[in-house]
C-alpha cells in the first residue's frame, strides 16, 4: 500500500552495505568498479578478482568473485551481460570472459553519494571566507536588477542557490570550530595561543564582512518581496525545473514546486527572522560574541597562571639575594622567620563588587571592605530520640484484622456445604472476586497428591494438597478437562477461568 509519502518498498541496493560477513569485500568490488567504469564500458570477472586479490594478499580467488558478483546482481547494483563468443578463442578465454559488468545507475548513484557526500560530512572547512558572503549578495543583485530572458533567469536562480549551499556549508564547519574550543584542554600555552590566533583570524575577517554584508542583503530579499519579483522567479524556475525533469523520469509538479518554495525559505530564514524565531545571522553574532567572552577569560586565566609563578621565582631569587647578603646568623634566623615562619592567618569573605574582565591583575581596582565582629555561635546540644510509633502500628492491626473478618464473612456467603464452585456462583463483589482468585492461587502452589485424581459429582478433577488462606484451610479441585471453563461474574468485570471446585475443611473436619 502507497503511503502519503510515496514510499512503497525498501531499496535492496543498499542491502551490500550492512552486510557483517561479506560487506568489505562487496564494498571493494563496487569501488573498483566505480572508478575503472570511468574510463572504460565494462569489466570481466578476473580483471576484478585480481583487483581484490591485491588487497586481500592473494586470499580472494576468481570463483569467490563470481559468487560476490552474483549477490551484487541480484540486489541490483550490477548489471551483467553475455560476451559475444565469436571473438573468444580458447575455453580460457570463455571462462574468464564469459560475462561483462557494469554499474547500475542506483549502484553508481549510491557510491558516488558515499564518496562526495557522506565521506566529508565530518571535513567541512573551517575556514568561512568572507568573499562567499560577497558573491551571494553579488548575484542577488543581479537577479535583482535582471529583466532578461526566462532561460537566463532559471540560471541566475541556480547560481544564487548553489552560493547559498557553499555558504551554509562553511558556516557550518565555522561553528564546529567554535563549539570544539576547550577551556580545560586549551591550558597548554602553544595550543592556547595557536587557537587563539585561528579564531582572532576569523573574527577580525568574517565578522565584519558578515555584519556589513548581511544588512545589504536583507534589504534585497525584502525589495525583491515588495516588487513582487520572488513569486514570477520562483514560478519560472520551477517551471523549467519541471520540464527538465520531467524528460528523465516521473516527477509531479507540486513536489519541485514545494522543493524550490522550501529552498526559498532556507534562504530568507538565514538572513531575516520568520515567525519570531532568530535568523542563521543573528545566532552567528551571538556565537561569536561568546568565543570571544571565553577568548577574553581564557587569556586572564593564562596570564594570571604565569604572573603567579613567575613573581614566585622572583621572590625566591630576591630572598636568595637577601640571605647571601646577610653575615649575621641572628639576622638570617630572623628574616627566615618572617619568611618562612607559622602565622596566624585568616581568611576574609565578603561580597565582592562584580568586575568587567581584566587581562592583568594589576588592572583590578581596589576593594574596601567594613570589617564586623564576629558573633559568638552557641552551639546546641541536638537530642535525638527513636519516635514512639505503637499507637500506629496497632491501629495498622486492628485495621488489617477487620479486612479479615469482612473478607470471611463476605465469602462466608458463597459456601453451600463447605464447597464453592465456581460456575454455581451469581454475580459476586469484587472484593469476593479477589479473595477467590486469592484462594486459587494459594492452593495451586500445592502439588499434587501423587497425582491424585478424584471423582465429584459424575466429574473428574485434579486434587491439590491442603492450603490455608486467611482462616481458611482447603483443598483445590482443578477440572481434568481442560476445556471445561466458566466465567467469574462480578460487577466490575468478568474473568475467565478454569472451572475450579474449592472444598473447604472445618476443624472438626480435619481428618477428611
Amino acid at each position: 500500500m502507497k503511503n502519503k509519502f510515496g514510499i512503497t518498498k525498501s531499496f535492496s541496493e543498499f542491502d551490500y552495505l550492512g552486510s557483517i560477513e561479506r560487506g568489505s569485500y562487496y564494498r571493494d568490488i563496487i569501488r573498483i568498479m566505480y572508478i575503472d567504469l570511468e574510463r572504460k564500458e565494462y569489466l570481466f570477472s578476473h580483471e576484478i578478482s585480481e583487483k581484490i586479490e591485491s588487497i586481500y594478499d592473494n586470499n580472494y580467488d576468481e570463483e569467490t568473485c563470481n559468487k560476490d558478483l552474483e549477490f551484487l546482481f541480484r540486489k541490483g547494483n550490477i548489471v551483467k551481460y553475455k560476451n559475444d563468443y565469436s571473438q573468444i578463442k580458447s575455453l580460457e578465454e570463455l571462462r574468464k570472459k564469459r560475462y561483462r559488468y557494469q554499474l547500475t545507475e542506483k549502484g553508481r548513484m549510491i557510491e558516488a553519494f558515499i564518496l562526495n557526500k557522506l565521506n566529508k560530512i565530518n571535513h567541512l572547512s573551517t575556514t568561512l571566507d568572507p568573499n562567499l558572503l560577497i558573491r551571494f549578495k553579488e548575484e542577488l543583485k543581479d537577479i535583482l536588477e535582471f529583466n532578461g530572458k526566462e532561460e537566463d533567469i532559471y540560471s541566475k536562480w541556480n547560481n544564487i542557490i548553489y552560493a547559498f549551499n557553499l555558504l551554509r556549508e562553511n558556516y557550518k564547519g565555522y561553528l564546529m570550530e567554535l563549539n570544539s574550543f576547550e577551556y580545560e584542554k586549551m591550558m597548554e600555552e602553544d595550543r592556547f595561543l595557536l587557537k587563539k590566533a585561528r579564531l582572532r583570524e576569523y573574527l577580525e575577517d568574517f565578522i565584519k564582512v558578515l555584519l556589513d554584508e548581511s544588512q545589504e542583503i536583507k534589504t534585497i530579499i525584502l525589495t525583491l518581496e515588495k516588487e513582487g519579483k520572488i513569486e514570477k522567479i520562483l514560478d519560472i524556475a520551477i517551471d523549467k525545473e519541471f520540464k527538465k525533469r520531467e524528460l528523465t523520469g516521473d516527477i509531479e509538479y507540486s513536489e519541485v514546486k514545494k522543493n524550490y518554495i522550501n529552498q526559498y525559505k532556507r534562504l530568507k530564514s538565514w538572513f531575516l527572522s520568520v515567525d519570531e524565531e532568530p535568523s542563521e545571522v543573528d545566532i552567528l553574532n551571538k556565537a561569536t560574541i561568546n568565543i570571544i567572552q571565553k577568548i577574553t577569560k581564557m587569556a586572564k586565566m593564562f596570564l594570571d597562571k604565569k604572573k603567579v609563578s613567575y613573581s614566585r621565582k622572583d621572590s625566591y631569587l630576591k630572598v636568595a639575594e637577601l640571605l647571601l647578603k646577610t653575615d649575621e646568623i641572628d639576622k638570617v634566623k630572623e628574616i627566615s622567620s618572617i619568611i618562612f615562619g607559622d602565622f596566624n592567618l585568616r581568611h576574609l569573605k565578603a561580597e565582592y563588587p562584580k568586575q568587567e574582565e581584566i587581562l592583568k591583575v594589576e588592572d583590578s581596582p581596589n576593594i574596601i571592605m567594613k570589617m564586623k565582629p564576629i558573633k559568638e555561635r552557641i552551639k546546641t546540644k541536638a537530642n535525638y530520640k527513636i519516635k514512639d510509633r505503637t499507637k500506629e502500628k496497632e491501629q495498622s492491626l486492628i485495621i488489617e484484622e477487620r479486612k479479615k473478618q469482612d473478607e470471611v464473612k463476605n465469602l462466608e456467603r458463597y459456601i453451600e456445604d463447605d464447597i464453592i464452585v465456581l460456575d454455581k456462583l451469581p454475580v459476586v463483589t469484587a472484593g469476593v472476586k479477589n479473595t477467590i482468585i486469592n484462594l486459587i492461587k494459594t492452593g495451586l502452589t500445592k502439588i499434587f497428591e501423587e497425582k491424585k485424581i478424584s471423582l465429584r459429582n459424575e466429574k473428574l478433577y485434579y486434587e491439590y494438597g491442603k492450603a490455608h488462606y486467611n482462616v481458611f484451610l482447603f483443598k483445590l479441585f482443578r477440572p481434568e478437562d481442560e476445556n471445561e471453563r466458566t466465567i467469574l461474574q462480578t460487577y466490575d468485570g468478568n474473568y475467565d477461568t478454569p472451572n475450579f471446585r474449592i472444598e473447604f475443611i472445618r476443624k472438626e473436619n480435619t481428618n477428611v
